[in-house]
């Protein structure tokens, strides 16, 4: 497959955001296309797969990952194939920042 053969996708990004600032996140993964990657539901509840064990062990960990990312182990799920979950990013000048608040910047 060529590159000129991929479908073109939209940014999501907004262009006058400075992604570097300081700022809650809520971010969304979607496995491709949409398999069940991250687990399977029963009557039981959610098993997870070892894939989303170590998806939620990343959300869980993210501090101690990537020391600039303020996550919310609290606030994540992982379902069979997505995650949901917020993080934050701190910066070099306030590396102890207190989670910050959501707000909508909307996109």
């Amino acid at each position: 497959m060529y590159t000129h053969d991929l479908p073109t996708r939209r940014l999501a990004r907004r262009p006058q955001w400075d992604y570097r600032s300081p700022a809650a996140y809520f971010i969304t993964i979607v496995t491709n296309p949409r398999r069940p990657l991250f687990g399977t539901f029963s009557r039981e509840g959610l098993t997870l797969s070892i894939a989303g064990e170590v998806a939620f062990e990343t959300w869980v960990r993210g501090d101690t990952i990537t020391p600039n990312i303020v996550t919310l182990p609290e606030e994540s799920i992982v379902m069979p194939d997505h995650t949901h979950a917020y993080c934050g990013s701190s910066t070099r000048t306030n590396p102890n920042c207190e989670t910050p608040r959501p707000f909508i910047v909307g996109a």
